[in-house]
């Protein structure tokens, strides 16, 4: 413990405010928004600088996508060096969870975005949730002999065209990346037609039983009309790199 206090003396000031152990074999150092657990002799540990830097980069990306939502209390954050996701969230508990080690370190701010969006609207549809956290990243695609960056919005139209359907995408349940790359194409077309803060109003009002009522709200449209402006839009997005 002391050999841990003395190592987080080399931090920014202000950066780090605390350190201690926890339950579980957890130890934890906090900033002003985030408590970042990890394993004593662990890789983070051993890159604590580092890692306490990226995770504040990336809560304060997720911040500046999103209309002002208060959370009460800090973010936690677990970073593990065995996960079979690579990282996931339980947004009612204000936890984030990264695998976190030598050969992988993911520090993207799509988990983060559960978490404001928990806040944001507990009620919205699972799948266009995971859409929307999804409408700014991007993946690493091979192609043409090398490996480029492609928007996951891009990757939406690797789903089947019977399945740009509206009713596919405000589902309560996902279970791959397709599904949610195309509910991400959905957001960005949203986004596209009324610009940010018109879709977050719309993204407040929806209801996982009574999104219908608040697309033709916010389109002015009936469902059938929105949906033939949704299969116009996947259909002008460049076909996507790679197999």
């Amino acid at each position: 413990m002391i050999r841990s206090r003395v190592r987080l003396l080399l931090f920014p000031l202000g950066v780090l405010l605390l350190c201690g152990c926890g339950s579980g074999g957890w130890q934890s150092v906090e900033t002003d928004r985030l408590i970042i657990h990890y394993k004593k002799d662990s890789f983070a540990e051993q890159n604590l600088a580092e890692a306490v830097a990226e995770y504040e980069d990336s809560i304060q990306a997720a911040e500046r996508l999103l209309p002002q939502v208060r959370l009460e209390g800090k973010v936690k954050v677990y970073l593990h060096e065995h996960l079979d996701k690579l990282g996931y969230a339980r947004a009612a508990a204000r936890e984030v969870h990264f695998r976190y080690d030598r050969e992988f370190r993911l520090t993207s701010m799509h988990e983060f975005l559960h978490i404001f969006l928990q806040r944001l609207n507990p009620h919205a549809p699972l799948r266009f949730e995971e859409g929307v956290c999804r409408m700014h990243e991007v993946r690493s695609v091979r192609a043409g002999g090398g490996v480029v960056q492609v928007p996951l919005v891009q990757l939406g139209k690797r789903a089947a065209p019977a399945t740009w359907r509206l009713e596919q995408i405000f589902l309560d349940h996902y279970s791959s990346d397709e599904e949610g790359n195309l509910a991400a194409a959905f957001a960005a077309f949203a986004v596209q037609e009324y610009g940010e803060g018109p879709f977050w109003n719309f993204y407040g009002s929806l209801r996982k039983r009574e999104w219908r009522t608040a697309i033709e709200k916010y389109f002015g449209q009936d469902i059938q009309a929105v949906e033939a402006r949704f299969v116009n839009f996947m259909k002008r997005i460049p076909d996507p790199p790679g197999p």
